[in-house]
């Protein structure tokens, strides 16, 4: 009796191999119905796991073309408890989701297929995932801010599916679009207080930059200047939402790092960012004011969150925007901006919060763009005001602190030690 039922399981192997057969010929035909049928009848005789697995995800595949979504997210499932891994499978579930709008667990689904097979078929699951963002056509923007929201994941896990995804000008646009505009896209980094989190929206937003001035910094593509000129307008828009954060006590020490290094990996032409030009608006405008009055903050005496690190990334910045700037003329209206700023704290230096403030944008400048630094300390005045807050007398920790480390910083230099020694005999 056993030798008969292996024959007949063989039979039914057999006989299920050629409906398989005949439905995958129906499908190459677009023969959907018939292909179905051929699956069906096979799947109702006795088969073994990988055979029954195959057939399930064929007819899954061929639901599908027939617009059955339930039947083909029905098929996945029974798939799904026969190999939970299945990457086809899940992507095959996360089709048929999105047409029943089920739009975050589409994405789930097609996050896992994604991270399990992210070699095979890249380029067409992120055709199909962008699709789950923009094109939904007349399905509420909830769905797809949820949607967008899992892109956030994506970008993180799979930098070839974001680099996919988001190094496309039209979808960076659609993304401004319906998330609001510029500042919503820019709010994304602060939208969850994860580390992980500022770091993947941080990604999107320098996708979205990839995109509009069709550059991969990363690959060492240029921007392309005529796209950039055709994308000004929502560049533009980035930018200064960029620029606001900088100040915004509202946002963390992460956020506000994070905005920092946005704007110097895109701004500066001379490192691989947009065209010349644009980071010469940035000081014409509000961008080096807001930049500057970064550099003056200090984590014990702060108008908004930052670290001791903060300086760091902004001296860099302030370095690299001076080395942007390639004409005298440029350099001359960078160093009249940052002249404006120390002049402006000079008008109340007898205050506490004064005297830390320009010692601290001091100390930033001498650890940037030096020669701007320096021509600011080579005066008497400003010599008192460092070895007064010096004075162990002063009793005030964090002046003397300050004031010691921007004293060493400005020795470095010959002439200014000797100036410091007759003063300070």
């Amino acid at each position: 009796m056993p030798q008969k039922e292996e024959n007949l399981s063989q039979n039914d192997d057999l006989t299920a191999e050629n409906l398989k057969n005949s439905g995958n010929e129906y499908f190459s035909l677009d023969k959907f119905p018939e292909s179905v049928d051929s699956y069906s009848q096979a799947l109702a005789l006795k088969l073994d796991n990988k055979l029954r697995l195959t057939l399930l995800k064929n007819r899954a595949m061929a639901r599908l073309k027939l617009e059955d979504f339930e039947g083909a997210e029905s098929d996945c499932d029974e798939a799904l408890k026969l190999s939970q891994n299945d990457a086809k499978a899940l992507y095959r579930r996360a089709l048929a989701r999105e047409k029943l709008d089920k739009i975050g667990s589409a994405f789930t689904d097609a996050k896992e297929a994604l991270r399990l097979l992210p070699n095979d078929s890249t380029e067409s699951k992120a055709k199909e995932m962008m699709k789950l963002a923009f094109e939904n056509v007349g399905k509420e923007g909830e769905m797809q801010i949820k949607a967008l929201n899992n892109l956030l994941v994506l970008c993180r896990d799979s930098a070839d599916g974001a680099n996919r995804v988001w190094n496309n000008g039209e979808i960076a646009i659609q993304t401004m679009e319906l998330l609001g505009g510029a500042q919503i896209l820019t709010r994304l980094i602060a939208a969850r207080k994860s580390l992980v989190f500022v770091e993947a929206a941080s990604t999107i937003i320098q996708h979205v930059f990839n995109g509009l001035a069709a550059m991969d910094r990363s690959k060492e593509i240029k921007p392309c200047a005529e796209t950039v000129e055709k994308n000004k307008l929502p560049i533009l828009r980035i930018i200064l939402e960029l620029e606001e954060m900088l100040t915004d006590p509202k946002f963390d020490v992460f956020v506000r790092e994070c905005v920092i290094d946005l704007l110097m990996k895109n701004l500066m032409h001379m490192d691989g960012g947009l065209p010349r030009g644009w980071s010469w608006r940035f000081i014409e405008g509000r961008g080096l004011y807001k930049m500057l009055h970064l550099a003056t903050q200090v984590p014990e005496l702060c108008d908004y969150p930052v670290s001791a690190e903060t300086r760091q990334h902004v001296a860099i910045f302030l370095t690299r925007l001076y080395d942007d700037m390639v004409f005298d003329q440029r350099r001359a209206l960078y160093s009249e901006v940052v002249k404006n700023v120390f002049d402006g704290l000079l008008i109340d230096i007898d205050q506490r919060i004064s005297k830390i403030k320009l010692v601290a944008l001091l100390i930033t400048l001498m650890q940037g763009p030096i020669d701007v630094g320096f021509n600011l300390l080579t005066n008497d005045k400003i010599t008192g005001i460092m070895l007064s807050m010096a004075d162990v007398e002063n009793g005030d920790n964090l002046q003397q602190s300050l004031a010691v480390e921007l004293i060493v910083l400005s020795v470095s230099k010959y002439e200014r030690a000797t100036a410091l020694i007759k003063q300070g005999l």
